[in-house]
């Protein structure tokens, strides 16, 4: 949890002093710029995943059903608290940050995607699935390590290549999501240790998804 909290405040304050932004621009220009057809289809496609609150609904239900099964509702819990972290450490960084979208800064370049509002910095998409996908396979030692990763970094990837983020913005939102998983983590499990009798949905075996 502190490493990951030290690496936000890091790339925050190197970020806010406009360091890296001449390295933020070529990158996106680059990425941006690979934008074929089927690419751009693609990078839609999966940049709503991100974005869509149906999709995590239904996941929370998912997770919720073979939470069930096995008598071990933790996940559900962990999944909704992460979710809601990352939906405040986004906004409020947003409001201290207020970095424009690449197509305020850079016009001209592609914007693929229907256009966001707001400001760019951190990656609010790439913030949820962080979190939410490293909650569903918390304990996972089959998927645990590649879900956690590959959809994350797919869907910061087509937040660049549609036009919505620079590079930057997505790197702060994977930090940010990972973090919040950490804390509502940590949150739940002090909780459930100050439970004065065990209740059976909380389970000591927090495997969900295999």
């Amino acid at each position: 949890m502190i490493g990951n909290l030290v690496a936000f405040l890091l790339l925050t304050t190197v970020h806010a002093s406009g360091r890296l932004s001449h390295f933020d621009k070529v990158f996106f220009q680059t990425l941006n710029g690979l934008s074929t057809n089927g690419m751009v289809y693609s990078a839609a496609a999966i940049t709503s995943i991100g974005g869509s609150s149906i999709f995590w609904l239904m996941i929370i239900a998912v997770v919720g059903v073979f939470g069930l099964r096995k008598r071990n509702l933790l996940p559900v819990f962990e999944l909704v608290i992460a979710l809601a972290l990352v939906t405040i450490f986004t906004a409020g960084v947003k409001e201290i940050i207020m970095h424009p979208r690449p197509s305020e800064l850079l016009p001209g370049f592609a914007v693929i995607h229907h256009p966001d509002s707001g400001y760019s910095y951190p990656s609010g998409h790439t913030a949820r699935a962080a979190a939410g996908f490293s909650v569903v396979t918390l304990n996972s030692r089959t998927w645990g390590v590649i879900v956690t990763l590959v959809p994350p970094l797919l869907v910061a990837t087509s937040r660049v290549i549609v036009g919505a983020h620079f590079p930057l913005d997505t790197l702060a939102g994977l930090l940010i999501g990972y973090l919040s998983v950490q804390i509502s983590v940590s949150l739940i499990h002090r909780l459930r240790a100050k439970l004065p009798v065990r209740i059976s949905v909380f389970d000591t075996n927090r495997s969900t998804l295999k």
